[in-house]
């Protein structure tokens, strides 16, 4: 009986802790780190840590079914208050997918004009296949020296064919995508005293990412949009057209899969209004 008292007592008092970092310091539009924005965190804590030892005596001599409720209490506010801590002072990370030409760069750029930080996937890319020691053997091994620049960078219009192989197409993601959600998780990492951030994500649910984020939105426009922008912007053919959107699922599947859906058909001052009405919907 008295050491049960004393585990429930000591759970306590870290139940105030809790209760401590939950409530009485976070804000919901919180920018700085906990001590540079609550310098005053360790004035709440101190009597609380060393309150402990009464809370043990206090358990020891007055052992009553009301102590327990209480502390009992104590602790279970400090855990909800735990989490709250957690939810309010992590960014909100949102990932942003849509079929080449859909307009995720679009949706982006608008974003970062709102002030949320933004990590595009595609550049993440670009680096690792520029400079990447571990993606250069994976793929040298694989391909040959045939994909490689005389400057040692890999040239990405040879890698155009894999479009056409899927399992050369398998192969490489299979080297690039546990990479590039290595590094997404570093730069996530470093912002995170932001309230949200947002990773532009072409193959999100082909490479099965959706639980790297909170909430996924999908970027769409009509197939006649989505293939003039394609064709204009990387001068292919339709049937080099038809074999990236081959190589991506289809725009329904997406959707069907988001938890929010951006129709950029329009003009770009139409989709920054969606942007805009969208995340006023998260505030």
């Amino acid at each position: 009986m008295v050491w049960f008292s004393l585990v429930v007592l000591g759970l306590a008092s870290f139940g105030l802790a809790g209760f401590c970092l939950g409530f009485a310091a976070p804000r919901r539009d919180r920018r700085l780190p906990l001590r540079q924005e609550a310098p005053q965190i360790e004035s709440l804590l101190f009597p609380v840590v060393f309150a402990a030892p009464l809370y043990l005596w206090l358990a020891w001599s007055l052992w009553t079914s009301a102590s327990v409720v209480v502390a009992t209490s104590l602790f279970a506010g400090g855990l909800i208050a735990g989490c709250y801590y957690y939810r309010v002072s992590r960014a909100k990370v949102i990932g942003i997918t849509g079929t080449i030409g859909s307009g995720k760069s679009l949706v982006g750029t608008i974003l970062a004009e709102e002030g949320v930080p933004v990590i595009d996937t595609d550049h993440v890319v670009h680096r690792l296949l520029a400079s990447d020691p571990l993606v250069h053997t994976a793929l040298r091994a694989r391909f040959g020296d045939d994909i490689f620049l005389p400057s040692g960078e890999i040239d990405r219009k040879k890698l155009r064919f894999i479009f056409k192989d899927k399992q050369a197409k398998a192969d490489l993601e299979a080297v690039l995508h546990p990479r590039v959600k290595s590094e997404c998780r570093r730069l996530i990492a470093e912002l995170r005293g932001h309230r949200r951030v947002a990773v532009l994500v072409p193959l999100l649910f082909e490479a099965k990412m959706e639980g790297e984020y909170d909430e996924v939105w999908t970027v769409v426009a009509s197939e006649e949009v989505v293939r003039a922008r394609v064709k204009k912007r990387d001068n292919l053919t339709d049937d080099e057209v038809s074999a990236r959107l081959a190589a991506q699922f289809p725009q329904e599947e997406k959707v069907k899969r988001s938890d929010r859906v951006l129709d950029n058909s329009g003009t770009i001052d139409d989709t920054r209004q969606v942007v805009k009405r969208t995340l006023a919907k998260l505030s």
